[in-house]
């Protein structure tokens, strides 16, 4: 017989086992079950195939249910088309991808695969997992992407699991990136903040040789560049710069001047990661003004000598020749030396003796006046007085 001792042994022990039995099944299913529990059933004479995960979302993929395919994430997608980097090794096209309940941007390349999980509250997340779920994107157009939704059988738990189930659907494609904050990039606000000045005319007719004065005129927190369409733009050094030839950019953040017409030009920018990306129209500012009439600025032109023009220049006295630059300052005219740098010139107006010409036997001084920002001139043409003819005129009075 057994004892009552032990008996009792032997009760104390069912008890203890159960308890631990009862903690276990707790702790198992309070906790929170990911995508990546989702188990396959077939079941029997319908032959319907699905996935079930247990916060309870049904996802009932074809060539079975086509007519009902993922209700629950179907219309969830947010997706935008941008355009890669400039530099950017792969050539295909680029998306942003997000839930509409979701803060979480992806950024994936057509046909990349994205995984997909169930968040605690029963929506569904991309996942840096590797989950059985899985996306990718295909283009259709410039405005349409198909979202391949794709189950890989064999990571799910059946025994018959060799074909693999996929549903997709269309979505409309926006071509604005999904994200647009650049308060904390220093170095997009400064761009958001140029001024676009259109072609600099004073060094277009000054510098006729140098094509860099035949783009357009830039100013970055005062620096100057000059750039036309697809030239480039590094942040290097604290400073947006024009990449050197053969110079690796990828390490940087970039921009590109993507189009210009008559009233944008139109600029955009990326992330090092290529990931975040803006873009920036920017406005031609107006064109300047000027102080005087350009048939009142020159007068009394005489001959001087072979090479040297004197002439009144509003009324100031000066001897001129051929490829002087003057700049007015507080008032007055001055001659400006050809070596200073004239991007550093920005507030006051120019004028700029181009030639002396001869025609039909009389000499005309041609020049041009520009504006103080040089997005305006006006060309000037002045005829010259021979010293000759002045003696001529002085004996026709004495007679």
């Amino acid at each position: 017989m057994i004892s009552l001792r032990l008996l009792n042994k032997i009760f104390i022990y069912f008890i203890i086992i159960s308890l631990c039995i009862g903690a276990l099944l707790f702790v198992v299913l309070s906790k929170p079950f990911e995508i990546e529990s989702l188990k396959y059933r077939q079941n029997g004479s319908k032959k319907d195939q699905y996935f079930e995960t247990i916060v309870g979302k049904s996802l009932r993929l074809s060539p079975i249910k086509t007519d009902i395919s993922l209700p629950s994430i179907k219309d969830s997608f947010e997706i935008a088309m941008i355009e890669n980097r400039p530099d950017s090794i792969n050539k295909k096209t680029k998306f942003e991808i997000k839930f509409n309940n979701s803060q979480n941007i992806v950024t994936a390349f057509e046909e990349e695969i994205l995984y997909l999980s169930a968040t605690d509250d029963g929506s569904f997340e991309f996942s840096k997992k590797k989950t059985p779920l899985r996306v990718l994107l295909k283009v259709i157009d410039s405005n349409n992407v198909r979202v391949v939704i794709k189950a890989e059988m064999k990571d799910f738990e059946s025994e018959s699991s060799e074909q693999n189930l996929f549903d997709s659907f269309i979505v409309s494609a926006s071509d604005s990136s999904l994200k647009s904050d650049i308060d904390n990039r220093f170095e997009f606000k400064i761009l958001a903040s140029a001024k676009w000045w259109g072609e600099d005319c004073f060094l277009k007719i000054y510098k006729t040789d140098d094509l860099k004065y035949q783009k357009q005129k830039l100013e970055i927190e005062e620096d100057i560049y000059y750039l036309t369409e697809n030239d480039l733009l590094i942040f290097k050094e604290g400073e947006w710069q024009i990449p050197t030839e053969g110079e690796n950019t990828l390490k940087y953040p970039i921009a590109k001047v993507k189009s210009i017409d008559t009233k944008i030009l139109e600029i955009e920018a990326f992330d090092e990661s290529g990931n975040d990306k803006f873009i920036f129209a920017i406005s031609l500012q107006p064109k300047g003004s000027f102080s005087q009439r350009s048939d009142q600025l020159i007068t009394s032109a005489r001959k001087r000598t072979h090479t040297l023009i004197s002439c009144l220049i509003e009324k100031q006295r000066m001897i001129l020749k051929k490829g002087d630059i003057l700049m007015k300052k507080d008032g007055r005219w001055k001659f400006l030396k050809k070596s200073v740098n004239f991007d550093d010139l920005k507030s006051d107006e120019i004028f700029y003796l181009e030639k002396i010409e001869n025609r039909n036997k009389t000499n005309y001084l041609i020049g041009y006046l520009f504006s103080p920002t040089r997005t305006n001139f006006q060309k000037i043409e002045v005829p010259i007085s021979s010293l000759s003819d002045k003696k001529r005129l002085k004996r026709g009075n004495i007679r």
